[in-house]
């Protein structure tokens, strides 16, 4: 419901005492979930799905989710995953996930200036199974070496004035060394005080695929001799972006300061060899940025030059995007190879940047465009109804609600709808029965309609026994939006886009 708020019209006031709400909800469902994982880990019951996943994605994709939190501290995360590192795995990426979550929050937390830096190494290959490497290093405080060992213990912290400084339960570090052990690795700390500190661990991970496939040719010949300027003034981002562009032949030429992006360009023009892309860190033109434009547009002139920005998280505030501006694409970090090859491909084979509409912001979080798709809400939790129903609304859907299975089976039968959104336990018929028996139905021919399962149910196994019945997504409750609207968007295959 505080996301709901959130979205309305509020005062400034009003925002700051929502917004802390949703914060104190947040933590504290941390801290449960994280009782619970230990409960079961001293149990004896945490188990791992093995499942393949893209290595590449699921690191990113959880890098994204933590850089708005690093960029309100003035922070960045830097990712760098070594090109000999395979990206078909086989294993548990949520617990991967997990384990970088409580490392990386960790790190944001524990560090005042600076950046965190995730770095990710091959190790070894053997019988179809890789071991890698994972390590988090940031420019926080450090710990001293009398309390490294500590810190891996149930609810330990470094010592008890960062307890009392910096909350939390001290369990994220015991969780994480279970996980890590249950995937053949170990976990170790690097600190010195008032310096950072580097957590690393291994994992073994089955292989999908024994090699992964090089870039298209095609993609490889459109980049090889592109010439790039690059104003980039963090030293660990700029040094993995400068390799990720050697990868690909890209000739690079660096910029001190954003006064001397237009002369180099001008320079280059002269000389009869502009510039295809100018890379620029959003921060340097957040200031006097209607005048920095003005002069890298004229300092480009006729030559096919694109202009892509690099962004911590959203854009930031007061960063105009507009065509005029001659912005191309915005690439938001921490981005990988692929991120960088893609944009710089489709900048390359598309339009030129004077015919280049609104900058295409990449992998950025967004919304679904609903335009109006009809969803069915089988809930018989009215609180939960009213959450999902406000959500979607808000978000362009029409909702229509029923209290159990069997009368989202009959619903079906009277309406075709968009997608289901599918409680697991619900009165007379629940979710699994009624997805069985919504499958069954569709087998006489009839249109086959998309379900998500909707459920508190996080166990192991609960989302195989809901694919096993028949649904094509799963999202937990409580709610999260971007969760399930992300969940709407897979099943539908609606296209996606930042709405209002």
């Amino acid at each position: 419901m505080t996301e709901i708020v959130l979205e309305s019209d509020l005062d400034q006031e009003q925002r700051e005492h929502v917004s802390v709400v949703k914060s104190s909800a947040d933590a504290l469902l941390c801290i449960i979930n994280d009782i619970l994982d230990f409960s079961k880990v001293e149990a004896g019951m945490l188990d791992l799905d093995e499942e393949p996943f893209s290595l590449r994605a699921c690191v990113a994709d959880t890098l994204k989710a933590l850089a708005i939190r690093a960029q309100e501290k003035g922070l960045e995360i830097v990712l760098d995953v070594a090109t000999d590192v395979p990206d078909g795995l086989v294993g548990d990426a949520g617990r991967v996930r997990q384990i970088l979550v409580n490392l990386v929050g960790n790190a944001i937390k524990f560090t005042p200036t600076g950046e965190i830096a995730v770095r990710v190494e091959y190790r070894s290959r053997a019988r179809g199974t890789a071991e890698l490497e994972f390590r988090v290093t940031d420019t926080g405080i450090g710990i001293p070496s009398e309390r490294q060992a500590a810190v891996f213990d149930a609810f330990a912290q470094a010592d008890s004035s960062t307890t009392r400084v910096y909350g939390g339960t001290g369990l994220g570090l015991a969780i994480s060394a279970s996980l890590v052990g249950l995937m053949g690795g170990r976990i170790w700390l690097e600190s010195e005080p008032g310096a950072g500190s580097t957590f690393s661990f291994t994992a073994h991970f089955g292989l999908e695929s024994e090699a992964d496939p090089l870039p298209p040719r095609r993609e490889r010949m459109l980049l090889r001799g592109r010439r790039a300027l690059m104003l980039e003034p963090r030293a660990s981002t700029s040094a993995v972006l400068a390799a990720q562009l050697r990868e690909y032949e890209v000739e690079l030429v660096r910029a001190n300061h954003i006064d001397d992006v237009a002369p180099a360009l001008e320079k280059a023009r002269s000389l009869d060899r502009p510039f295809d892309v100018v890379l620029i860190e959003g921060s340097c033109v957040a200031e006097g940025q209607d005048e920095i434009f003005r002069r890298l547009l004229e300092a480009r002139g006729p030559a096919p030059t694109h202009l892509l920005l690099l962004t911590s998280g959203p854009m930031r505030r007061g960063l105009k995007t507009r065509q005029e501006d001659g912005v191309s694409a915005v690439l938001m970090k921490p981005f990988l190879p692929e991120d960088v090859r893609t944009t710089l491909v489709t900048l390359f084979d598309g339009p030129g940047p004077e015919q280049v509409g609104t900058p295409r912001v990449v992998r950025e979080r967004r919304g679904v465009a609903a335009d109006g798709q009809r969803v069915l809400l089988a809930e018989d939790n009215p609180v939960n109804v009213l959450v999902a129903t406000r959500l979607l609304e808000r978000h362009g859907f029409e909702v229509h609600a029923v209290a159990n299975g069997r009368l989202a089976v009959e619903a079906l039968e009277a309406t075709q709808y968009d997608v289901v959104l599918m409680d697991v336990q619900m009165p007379e018929m629940d979710g699994l029965q009624a997805t069985q028996a919504i499958r069954a139905r569709e087998a006489d021919g009839r249109v086959r309609t998309p379900i998500v399962a909707l459920t508190a149910h996080a166990m192991q196994g609960d989302e195989a026994r809901c694919m096993d019945a028949g649904m094509d997504a799963y999202a937990t409750k409580p709610i999260d939006a971007a969760q399930l609207l992300a969940s709407i968007a897979a099943v539908t295959g609606v296209e996606q886009r930042r709405t209002a």
